[in-house]
């Protein structure tokens, strides 16, 4: 059995960023002290899926490939440089529905740290400071109950079902008070409209 699969929807316009996060997401298991316990899964396709079903794909994968938790990452995401490696020792240090952990997020010129918190008020962007969020599809949990929690079939917004379904359905968490995870929306490069 997989510890942990990272799931990573692309298209082929995204290539060279998927092979960054990819190649950052290899350079940290491969000096993980169990590679083969993470696994990252990709699913490139030529916009013929929306979001929404790449993510509920992505799943599906993940319980084919017997992975025990799983989180989504986008191609033009970044990760800190200790990620995997957190939140694998978070995995093997607790038996929790969920884990969940900080994140920063730029949205065009502004910025916020994002504290993702188990049942968390979902808080607009607070611009430039502290912004509270429910755990999202960026967090870590467990397949079996992922496999539940349906993302809506859009290219925007699609996460938000599924997040609202993990929060409900977890029953226990754990949360790494550090930034692991880091997210950048400019809307005048976006892919997902």
């Amino acid at each position: 059995m997989k510890t942990l699969a990272i799931l990573i929807p692309s298209i082929p316009e995204r290539i060279e960023q998927l092979k960054l996060i990819f190649d950052e997401l290899q350079r940290q298991i491969s000096e993980y002290e169990r590679p083969e316990q993470v696994k990252i899964i990709t699913l490139i396709d030529n916009k013929q899926l929306s979001i929404g079903q790449k993510r509920q794909e992505l799943v599906n994968l993940a319980l084919k490939a017997n992975a025990k938790y799983c989180t989504m990452l986008d191609d033009d995401d970044y990760v800190t440089a200790n990620y995997v490696y957190e939140i694998c020792n978070a995995i093997h240090d607790t038996n929790v529905d969920l884990i969940t952990f900080n994140q920063l997020a730029r949205i065009n010129t502004a910025h916020s740290i994002v504290h993702f918190k188990h049942k968390g008020e979902l808080q607009a962007f607070n611009s430039n400071g502290i912004t509270e969020r429910p755990a999202w599809h960026c967090n870590v949990y467990l397949t079996e109950i992922a496999k539940n929690c349906l993302f809506g079939d859009s290219n925007w917004g699609e996460d938000e079902p599924f997040s609202q379904a993990i929060n409900d359905l977890c029953e226990t968490s754990h949360h790494i008070p550090h930034v692991l995870h880091l997210y950048q929306h400019d809307s005048h490069k976006t892919a997902a409209k």
